[in-house]
């Protein structure tokens, strides 16, 4: 099955917009100690160790933040917890990176903490918490597998997480931070049934979806980054873009070298046509990028088509030129090539567009 860029959907990992990564951040909060009770899980302090976990993944120091749910994991040996936050760094770091190294192990975890919530859940069936780390693996998924194009397998497992995540509000009306996960499939669901025309109507519900992600930022305990995240691009993609912009500021402001907001913010200005602050956010992205220890080129070469659309947009035709150029002179592994094909056909207009250099003989 092709293999699709998941920004049509969302962007990017532990404070991604997507059903997934909504899921993904919202119990990283929550501390070991509490995790390890019979009970239904209670209110806890955050634990240190998960608190540096979440501050590494959001910026980008992905093997660090594995280390540190690998202690977790190895204190919780028989709790979803464990593979659950591995899952998230490793699909973080896939998202972040466009690359699918990492899948089968990502797979493997996922579905390790999809057993060990269901053999919880077994002895107790009103735990609301292990009911929300299914939900949430359910969710990873889904999102993975709409990645891949395989989109009745991600409504399968998406129907599979909200219904999980709805029945953990329902044991427990303080775990408001599910609502973000409820809300964002609400939203993106329209988007993902486009590919399933056969089935059903269903309603459309994003103006619900938006108004519970924003309950969830308002009332959740562990959601608030994650939900500015997920937020900014259900807003781009309703043309909402000033409200898309001031989400992914606000994101900004705690963590100022994330990949996770800077993404949104340099889109939402570009999408408004405001190119003057789009040429400033996406030249910051580009360099965050340029930097990065994998760079499989998949995210520089959209950074630099924005930007060469951004620059003939302002007549700027040189600056054009040059990201275009750079563009089609990089040297892709085939898999990327055949991904960017289009995106490389795009590069060729603009230069056509640009016309010679003007101290061309």
């Amino acid at each position: 099955m092709k293999r699709r860029s998941a920004r049509p959907f969302a962007k990017l990992g532990l404070l991604s917009i997507c059903l997934a990564m909504t899921l993904g951040g919202m119990v990283l909060l929550r501390a070991p100690q509490a995790l390890l009770a019979d009970d239904p899980i209670g209110p806890a302090p955050p634990d240190p160790l998960v608190l540096r976990g979440i501050e590494l993944t959001v910026n980008h120091h992905y093997q660090e933040a594995q280390s540190c749910f690998d202690s977790l994991a190895n204190s919780l040996p028989d709790h979803p917890a464990g593979p659950f936050f591995k899952a998230a760094v490793l699909h973080s770091r896939m998202l972040d990176y466009e690359s699918d190294r990492g899948t089968a192990e990502f797979a493997r975890l996922v579905q390790e903490a999809i057993a060990s919530a269901s053999r919880r859940l077994h002895q107790n069936p009103s735990d609301a918490w292990c009911l929300f780390f299914r939900g949430a693996a359910y969710g990873y998924r889904a999102f993975h597998a709409a990645r891949q194009g395989q989109y009745l397998a991600a409504f399968h497992d998406g129907q599979l997480s909200v219904q999980d995540l709805e029945k953990a509000v329902t044991l427990d009306s303080s775990l408001a931070d599910a609502y973000l996960g409820i809300g964002s499939y609400k939203y993106w669901r329209g988007k993902l049934l486009r590919y399933l025309s056969w089935l059903p109507f269903v309603p459309d519900e994003r103006e619900e979806g938006i108004r519970l992600i924003r309950l969830a930022i308002a009332k959740g305990r562990y959601c608030y980054l994650t939900g500015l995240n997920d937020l900014a691009w259900v807003l781009i993609d309703a043309g909402r873009f000033d409200e898309a912009a001031q989400a992914a500021q606000r994101g900004l402001a705690s963590y100022p070298e994330s990949r996770f907001f800077l993404w949104p913010l340099a889109e939402a200005y570009f999408a408004k046509q405001d190119y003057p602050a789009a040429v400033h956010w996406y030249e910051c992205l580009l360099a965050s990028v340029l930097r990065a220890p994998e760079n499989n080129h998949y995210n520089e070469i959209i950074c630099r088509l924005k930007l060469a659309r951004a620059y003939c947009a302002l007549g700027q035709a040189d600056k054009a030129r040059m990201h275009a150029t750079t563009v089609l002179s990089l040297k892709l592994e085939k898999e990327i090539a055949q991904r960017a094909k289009k995106k490389l056909a795009l590069a060729r207009e603009i230069l056509e567009r640009c016309g010679p250099p003007a101290d061309a003989p």
